[in-house]
C-alpha cells in the first residue's frame, strides 16, 4: 500500500478490552498485528476540536478519536459500518470499507483465506456492493451459515444483476461452489437447494437482462 496506517490509542485499548472480554482467536491475532507491525502507528488523542459538538454526544470516544485523527492525517477512515461512512462524508472526511486492505494483507499473508473470505460474508451482511468474491469465498462463507442461505450469499450472488456485472464470472465461481458442495460429503437436501438457487438467478437474469450475446456466453458454459 505504500501508506501509513494509523489506530487512535482508544480504539486500540478497546480492542485489547474486548479479547479480555471474550477471549477469541481473530481477536488476538488482530491485538497481536496492532502491536507488532511496523506498519501501524498507535496515535495518542488529536488535539483538534470538531467543529460538530453534537458529535460528542453521539459517538463513543473511539469512534471520535478515530474521527479527529483521520482530520489531522489527513487520512482515510476504514470503516465497514456503512451508515458512519455516509455519514462522514457529511463532514467532508474520506472514508471506505476494508475491502481494499483485506486483499492487500492476504496477499501479504498476514490474514488466511478462511479470514479474508468471513471478511467477505461480514461486508455483504452490511449489503456493501462490488464486492468480488470466487467459489472458495462463497463455499466458506455458506460453511460458517450452516449450508443454509442467508443474507451474507443471498447479497453476493445477487450482486450479477449489478449493472456492469460479469455474468460469467459468477457462474464460475457457483461452478466452484457446487464443486466444492459434492465434494465434501454435503447432505442431498442442501445439494439439491443450492443447485435449484442458481439455477432460478441465471434464469432470472437471462429473463431480466440476457440478449443475445449473453445467451450465446452462457452456452459456452453449458
Amino acid at each position: 500500500m505504500g501508506k501509513k496506517l494509523y489506530i487512535s490509542e482508544e480504539l486500540f485499548n478497546k480492542v485489547q478490552g474486548e479479547l479480555l472480554m471474550y477471549e477469541r482467536q481473530d481477536l488476538r491475532r488482530l491485538w497481536s498485528f496492532l502491536r507488532h507491525s511496523k506498519d501501524i502507528d498507535i496515535a495518542e488523542e488529536s488535539k483538534i476540536e470538531l467543529e460538530d459538538k453534537k458529535i460528542y454526544e453521539l459517538f463513543d470516544k473511539w469512534i471520535i478519536d478515530s474521527i479527529k485523527l483521520v482530520k489531522e492525517k489527513n487520512a482515510i477512515f476504514v470503516i465497514d459500518d456503512l451508515r458512519l461512512l455516509m455519514f462522514l462524508k457529511s463532514l467532508n472526511t474520506k472514508g471506505c470499507n476494508s475491502f481494499i486492505i483485506l486483499k492487500f494483507m492476504l496477499a501479504k499473508e498476514w490474514i488466511d483465506t478462511k479470514i479474508y473470505s468471513n471478511s467477505i460474508g461480514d461486508l455483504a451482511e452490511r449489503c456493501y456492493i462490488f464486492l468480488s468474491f470466487s467459489g472458495d469465498d462463497l463455499f466458506q462463507i455458506v460453511l460458517e451459515d450452516k449450508m443454509k442461505i442467508t443474507l451474507r450469499s443471498y447479497h453476493l450472488v445477487n450482486q450479477m444483476f449489478l449493472p456492469g456485472s460479469n455474468v460469467i464470472s459468477f457462474i464460475g465461481a457457483f461452478i466452484k461452489f457446487i464443486n466444492l458442495l459434492w465434494r465434501t460429503g454435503s447432505l442431498p437436501e442442501d445439494k439439491v437447494h443450492w443447485l435449484m438457487f442458481f439455477t432460478d438467478k441465471i434464469l432470472e437474469f437471462i429473463d431480466k437482462q440476457g440478449g443475445v450475446q449473453n445467451k450465446q456466453e452462457l452456452e459456452k458454459i453449458v
